[in-house]
């Protein structure tokens, strides 16, 4: 296609907002990893959990008594144990989903970092890039200021 109200500017816009987009996105998965890791690292402290590796991203294990509950659902958790067990159960559970949170976002933000990377070498020019980069934040800040 030929563009005819498509500019060359407007494409670099369209590459530098995917930029900044994935620049964000990387720094959110930065707070959450951080997030996570500060969960982990507090429910190492719960003596219930100590069956914590010192590997946060390393999948748990769960005491003998209760190990063959590991996987099931909140809902079928409570259904089948009770008091102290469902209470272990549960706090474990909670660990190793924050475990899988973290190993998710250590993936996802991977594939962003890919992404962005991609990204830079379709507008490899500097000075046009920095250009772009300006018009599309003075944009965003005119927005802002209307709403």
């Amino acid at each position: 296609m030929k563009y005819q109200a498509f500019k060359q500017d407007d494409a670099d816009d369209n590459i530098a907002a995917a930029i900044i987009g994935r620049e964000q996105e990387y720094h959110n998965y930065d707070l959450n990893k951080d997030n996570y890791l500060a969960m982990l690292t507090k429910m190492a402290e719960d003596k219930d959990l100590a069956y914590t590796t010192a590997d946060p991203t390393m999948m748990t294990i769960w005491p003998d008594n209760i190990a063959s509950f590991k996987g099931l659902g909140t809902q079928q958790l409570a259904d089948v144990l009770h008091g102290d067990d469902y209470a272990l159960a549960a706090k474990l559970q909670f660990r190793d989903q924050v475990i899988r949170n973290l190993k998710t976002t250590i993936t996802e933000q991977a594939k962003g970092e890919s992404v962005h990377a991609a990204l830079l070498t379709q507008l490899s020019d500097k000075d046009r890039l920095a250009a772009a980069i300006l018009r599309v934040q003075e944009k965003q800040t005119a927005r802002a200021l209307r709403n």
